[in-house]
């Protein structure tokens, strides 16, 4: 059977190559569909044990940071001044 491929024409065999990837790309599509199910599946059971008010890992950590106070941070200002002559200084270290 081999000999037998290795003597067709090169177009033959170009067809007969894209026809074994497409079946395989056909075969590889239907396992890729059923996991998906099945991940949906498992997803359907873990939303009826929401039901049953088991505490989530979400609503803990939205707890968490409810409680959690963010600092306050003050920027001091600056007057005119002090800005130019903050600008004259960098100018003055650059000319250096």
């Amino acid at each position: 059977m081999l000999k037998k491929l290795q003597n067709l024409p090169e177009g033959k065999k170009k067809l007969i190559l894209w026809i074994i990837i497409i079946i395989l790309a056909i075969g590889l599509f239907y396992l890729l569909i059923k996991n998906f199910q099945k991940r949906m599946e498992n997803l359907k059971g873990r939303e009826q044990g929401e039901e049953f008010k088991i505490p989530s890992l979400k609503e803990s950590i939205e707890k968490e940071f409810k409680e959690l106070e963010m600092p306050k941070i003050e920027m001091p200002e600056i007057d005119q001044e002090k800005l130019e002559e903050f600008k004259e200084k960098l100018k003055e270290e650059q000319t250096r």
